[in-house]
């Protein structure tokens, strides 16, 4: 290859296009780590919604060992209960996603 200017030239030059190469890749680097930081945070808060919810239908599920439960305390429980099944299904797919990212 011809290049004008001498050997030092040329090596100024390219000691120049190391450093341009360098800071162009260490954005990306960040948005990286940034997006990685933001899924962990966002995965540990699924999973404390996920065992919050687990604890809620424990609790459900040993209220309805109470005989005296009235009909309406019943159905209204099995809602409830039937809602957070819901929820946990939601946010264990959403784990899941996340964890494949």
């Amino acid at each position: 290859r011809d290049y004008n200017g001498n050997y030092s030239d040329y090596r100024a030059e390219r000691k120049q296009l190391m450093k341009e190469s360098e800071s162009a890749q260490k954005p990306t680097e960040i948005k990286e780590t940034k997006l990685a930081y933001a899924d962990s945070k966002a995965i540990k808060q699924l999973e404390r919604a996920i065992q919050n919810l687990e604890k809620r239908k424990q609790e459900i599920n040993e209220m309805f060992n109470d005989a005296s439960l009235s009909i309406d305390k019943i159905t209204e429980l099995g809602s409830e209960l039937n809602k957070i099944n819901e929820e946990i299904e939601a946010k264990e797919m959403e784990w899941l996603e996340k964890m494949e990212q």
